[in-house]
């Protein structure tokens, strides 16, 4: 119980491709194998942007995440400030942007830091830095979630998808550096 999956999407104007729906409702990514090792996947197709209830417009989104801690939230903040770098295995397609949550924070400025980056067809591994791309005024005190914002497709429509699928397939997620007694600590 170190953590679950989840993907989250905007109502409006996105079209889950791969997808899983667990036992309690929810949406998660994918659990795929391949060779003997298992994966989480996800993929979507954005629409155009639309108008929110408010009139605004609003750009269709998607997120996959991992939530740190037990799901009860009985281990609702990790103190990650001894970590020094964040790695992960990642391929797919799309623009991808790296962050982690920290839900003690008011509406909107959640999230500590960003990473992005473009994944290919083939596995790639990608070590971020934490220390390098932190936001100021967070802590990493309280961190309880690591999230992927798929937005935006790297590769052009073509006549045959004339909305791309943006995809993201992740493994190996790993907190490099560190100490885990005072990371899992409550």
């Amino acid at each position: 119980d170190g953590g679950w999956w989840y993907l989250s999407y905007a109502e409006k104007n996105v079209t889950p491709v791969v997808m899983s729906t667990n036992s309690v409702g929810g949406t998660t990514p994918a659990l795929d194998e391949e060779d003997g090792n298992i994966f989480a996947h996800a993929a979507v197709k954005f629409g155009d942007a639309f108008k929110s209830s408010s009139g605004d417009k609003q750009w269709p989104w998607a997120s996959i995440g991992v939530e740190l801690g037990m799901s009860n939230k009985e281990l609702y903040c990790n103190d990650i400030s001894s970590v020094e770098s964040i790695s992960f295995k990642a391929r797919g397609s799309g623009n991808i942007i790296f962050t982690m949550i920290d839900e003690t924070k008011e509406e909107g400025k959640r999230e500590i830091m960003a990473f992005k980056f473009s994944p290919s067809s083939e596995w790639d591994t990608y070590n971020v830095s934490i220390k390098d791309l932190i936001f100021p005024d967070y802590t990493l005190k309280c961190v309880n979630q690591l999230l992927w914002k798929l937005s935006s497709p790297a590769v052009p429509a073509t006549e045959d998808e004339p909305i791309p699928t943006i995809d993201l397939q992740l493994d190996d997620i790993k907190l490099v550096g560190g100490d885990r007694l005072s990371i899992w600590k409550r």
